[in-house]
């Protein structure tokens, strides 16, 4: 789909990065999210984060159905931004967003230096909970609130659960398209008392990449990044040092793989 607003935004230093930070959003979050990392990045990097179409300048147009349609809402806009390489970190519904994008930026023969996903279980797995886009708004907004720990405040303003209801129907409807697996290295973060994934289920996204893996656990639960930034930036930013594949360009028509049963661990 063809935005008429550009969904990145930039924090950090854009002059004249040597590695771009490519942030994408966990569900219900309307504001670009991450931006304030960048009081902690040193010089030479850039912060991308997105806002999806659905909200803020974007959220009169319609919001994409499915986690690849998200990805290719953002694609266009992100190839005009890159300059160098990159590194893909997802948070949450971010975490798919993030694989999605590796994919097509394979496929391309541009893919990022490595794809970070934090709190999410691995794609190919199949959903092992309730449905949660289904449930009423009060009980919605109580399982946000369980999952923050109480960090995201009262309930969702009314106006807002649609927004967090639709995140979460793409979520939990997604469909795994199987090979090819990705040829870019993958490090996942898991919060050790979160209350929605196993560590096991984190540790699947091995399954999806032929290149290095590292499974990293920290203290706290789903939304562990409030404490643990600074360690998983660190990470990061080690990562991004590493040698790299050909910079971004232009964009070819994507392939993303045909669709196949899922295999779960």
């Amino acid at each position: 789909m063809a935005l008429t607003h550009d969904p990145w935004h930039s924090a950090g230093d854009a002059s004249d990065p040597r590695l771009h930070l490519v942030c994408l959003p966990y569900a219900g979050s309307l504001a670009p999210p991450f931006l304030d990392w960048a009081a902690l990045l040193p010089s030479g990097v850039e912060l991308l984060s997105a806002r999806p179409p659905g909200r803020g300048a974007l959220r009169g147009g319609p919001a994409p159905a499915t986690i690849p349609d998200v990805a290719e809402a953002l694609v266009d806009p992100l190839l005009e931004r890159l300059r160098g390489p990159f590194v893909l970190f997802g948070h949450s519904m971010g975490a798919l967003i993030a694989f999605e994008l590796a994919r097509v930026f394979e496929d391309l023969d541009a893919g990022p230096r490595h794809l970070f996903v934090s709190s999410y279980r691995a794609p190919q797995l199949p959903m092992g909970r309730r449905q949660f886009h289904l449930a009423p708004d009060a009980e919605l907004a109580a399982h946000l609130d369980v999952l923050s720990d109480g960090a995201l405040g009262a309930c969702p303003d009314s106006s807002l659960v649609p927004i967090l209801r639709g995140d979460l129907r793409s979520c939990e409807t997604y469909e795994f398209a199987g090979d090819p697996l990705l040829r870019t290295p993958v490090t996942a973060f898991h919060g050790a008392a979160d209350p929605l994934f196993f560590a096991a289920e984190v540790r699947g996204w091995r399954e999806v990449t032929r290149a290095a893996f590292e499974f990293v656990e920290l203290p706290g639960g789903h939304f562990h990044l409030h404490a643990t930034r600074r360690e998983v930036l660190a990470r990061i930013l080690r990562a991004g040092d590493a040698p790299s594949g050909p910079p971004a360009g232009r964009r070819a028509t994507p392939r993303v793989g045909e669709a196949m049963a899922p295999d779960r661990e």
